[in-house]
This record gives structure tokens, C-alpha cells and sequence, in this order.
């Protein structure tokens, strides 16, 4: 009986130990997140791409989907993978305005450990187009391929996507000339 007992209390106590290692290691990934931002209709917008828990990525692709109410119209790249070239789409490169899905790719074999950050990876910019709705959350969203490390082992990631909100007016923009200054405060 003491056996039974001893064996049912083992299973118990690995079943319960399960949660707490998938979650510890979800936390452990690394994670690539955009930033939800607000704009007004017939605006320009720039919102961050950010990664956190970096192990040391030496190559990554990330793919955008985003409503035909915005186009992207320019990208810049971020202190985080500075030490990655940036091959963008051959489209934005050419300063051509893209609409529905762009994909970005970082590569570099030879990254020191110095060049292994977390924080902005990209800065995209879009246009807000003139028929997007008020109150509406326009969804970008983000997918992360081919993510590998030095050894060339695939590395699985989360990815947070992120919205613009489309609103009338800019809080605090008392002066109504789209942007926050000291004119506002006074």
C-alpha cells in the first residue's frame, strides 16, 4: 500500500511540475513584438519592432501582413540588429510604397557577442490611408521564419502583433497642428 501511495504521489508531483516548464520556457524564448501605436486618418505613422530575450540570433526573416488601409512607405533598421545586414524588399528599397505584406531578412554568420542586443530592430513607416475608419484597430501582423543561431539550430520564437488605431484627434494636440509641443502646454 506504502508503494501505491509513494507511486501516486511521484505522478502527481511530475504532472504538476509540467505547467511550470512549458511556461519557463516560453519565457525563455526570444520575442519579437510591435508596437501598437494611435494615427489619425491621412496621416504618417512609425511604429517599432522589438526583440526581447535574444540568444543570439544570427539570422533571421520576418514577415508583416497588414490591411490595405495602410501601405508601408519606409523602413529603417534598429540599434538591436545592427550588426546583421538588412536586406529589405526590393520594392520599399526602391522607395516604392507597399501594400498587404512585406518580408525583411538579417544574416551574419560572424556577429560578435557585443552585437547581441535586445531593443528596436526595425522602424516601419506607414501611411494611414484617408477611408480608414475612426475607432477602428488596423492589425499588423508579424511571423518569424528561418530564426537560427550560430550552431545553425532553428530557434522557435513568439511574435506579438501590433495595431494602429485610428482616431480623430491627437490627445493634448490643443493647437491642432498634429503634434505635441510647448505651444499645447501653453
Amino acid at each position: 500500500m506504502k508503494k501505491v501511495i509513494s507511486s501516486l504521489l511521484v505522478f502527481i508531483m511530475v504532472v504538476s511540475l509540467m505547467p511550470i516548464r512549458v511556461f519557463a520556457a516560453q519565457a525563455e524564448r526570444p520575442t519579437f513584438s510591435i508596437e501598437s501605436t494611435r494615427a489619425k486618418q491621412n496621416s504618417t505613422v512609425s511604429v517599432e519592432v522589438k526583440v526581447a530575450n535574444n540568444p543570439g540570433i544570427i539570422s533571421a526573416q520576418l514577415n508583416f501582413t497588414f490591411d490595405d488601409a495602410l501601405t508601408l512607405v519606409g523602413a529603417v533598421q534598429g540599434e538591436a540588429f545592427e550588426d546583421l545586414p538588412l536586406t529589405m524588399p526590393a520594392k520599399l528599397d526602391r522607395g516604392e510604397p507597399m501594400k498587404g505584406s512585406a518580408k525583411f531578412m538579417w544574416s551574419n554568420a560572424d556577429i560578435s557577442e557585443s552585437g547581441i542586443k535586445d531593443g528596436v530592430i526595425l522602424t516601419l513607416t506607414f501611411e494611414v490611408s484617408e477611408s480608414a475608419v475612426e475607432g477602428k484597430d488596423y492589425k499588423i501582423a508579424l511571423e518569424c521564419t528561418d530564426c537560427c543561431d550560430r550552431s545553425a539550430e532553428d530557434i522557435e520564437t513568439t511574435t506579438n502583433d501590433g495595431y494602429i488605431s485610428i482616431i480623430s484627434y491627437l490627445p493634448g494636440d490643443v493647437t491642432a497642428d498634429e503634434k505635441i509641443t510647448t505651444k499645447d502646454v501653453i
